[in-house]
């Protein structure tokens, strides 16, 4: 793993011990960032996010309650706060997570 892109990206250990953004993610990302076409580290962060979301059909409780601290914790507060509202429209929410939002 890149440790470099990492930090670049700003995902913290959080984002990899949940596996959003496995070796091959990273590398796909990073070779994007190489190109130098976009340089809002939150496109990254959004990408590996809603790509994570979608090969998940349905996510443990306590995973959710991550993904939306992950989203609360972003240095990009749009961002985080669009995270924030992918993890409460999943069916399988919590309430208590709606609740507290």
């Amino acid at each position: 793993m890149n440790e470099e892109i990492v930090e670049t990206l700003k995902f913290t250990r959080e984002w990899l011990e949940l596996g959003i953004v496995p070796d091959d993610v990273l590398t796909s990302l990073e070779a994007l960032w190489l190109t130098g076409d976009d340089l809002n580290t939150g496109h990254y962060r959004w990408k590996a996010f809603v790509d994570f979301m979608e090969q998940h059909s349905v996510l443990e409780h306590d995973v959710l309650r991550r993904l939306y601290r992950l989203g609360q914790t972003d240095d990009d507060p749009s961002m985080g706060g669009a995270m924030m509202v992918e993890v409460l429209n999943r069916n399988e929410c919590p309430k208590d997570l709606i609740y507290l939002a």
